[in-house]
């Protein structure tokens, strides 16, 4: 089918590509839809896996409570350790 459908294409007109391209986007769109509905935001870049909400808001917890605990670098100190290194 996939072949069919890639020569169909090659060989087809404007409206046959503008009516398959409408579809593929509506297929996306729905998707998308059902992605963030199951709590997806995204895909790891790793390995393709689904990132989920809940991973990222426990992240991003963490990052708050390490920033609350004072364990952070300041601007400053980075552009000085790094200018450092030059």
């Amino acid at each position: 089918m996939k072949q069919q459908l890639i020569e169909r294409i090659q060989q087809g007109d404007e409206q046959l590509i503008r009516v398959l391209f409408v579809v593929s986007e509506a297929l996306e769109q729905e998707e998308n839809q059902t992605d963030v509905a199951n709590g997806i935001i995204g895909y790891r870049v790793d390995n393709g896996q689904p990132l989920l909400t809940s991973e990222v808001d426990a992240t991003f917890e963490a990052i708050v409570e390490d920033v609350k605990k004072g364990n952070y670098t300041e601007v400053d100190d980075l552009i000085k350790q790094r200018s450092a290194r030059w």
